[in-house]
């Protein structure tokens, strides 16, 4: 049963389904009672408001994450604009939303490659097996 729902606030179609899964995939591997989250796709200038708001940077990102705390875990806020710069490709894109959502859901369940052996390269590694399993 899926415990994320996804709010586009895009004009994009965008596979949605298959970033639950990937985002899911993460939840069942990483904490032991799944819990709610939601996932947000804004425009360049709501995802620029976010990042500037709550980060101090004064730009658009590729994904922020909100973490809430037990019974709702948080957002994930993905802008899809952003991302589809650089992997204008529909199939990358699709691949790199997927990325976005596996990474901002380690986030929330507390993984950060700051605090993990190996940092940035082996969460990587784990994000590229999670989305290939799904895609």
């Amino acid at each position: 049963m899926k415990k994320g729902s996804i709010v586009n606030e895009t004009k994009l179609h965008l596979p949605e389904n298959k970033i639950l899964d990937c985002a899911e995939k993460v939840m069942q591997l990483h904490l032991d009672t799944p819990t709610d989250y939601t996932i947000v796709f804004v425009t360049p200038e709501k995802s620029k408001i976010l990042n500037n708001k709550y980060y101090g940077k004064n730009t658009a990102t590729d994904v922020l994450t909100f973490n809430e705390g037990d019974d709702y875990l948080g957002e994930i806020v993905i802008c899809p604009s952003y991302i589809k710069e650089s992997h204008p490709n529909t199939d990358e894109f699709y691949w790199e939303l997927c990325h976005m959502a596996v990474h901002g859901m380690f986030h929330l369940v507390g993984l950060h490659h700051e605090e993990i052996e190996g940092g940035h390269e082996e969460l990587h590694k784990k994000e590229i097996e999670i989305i290939n399993e799904i895609f």
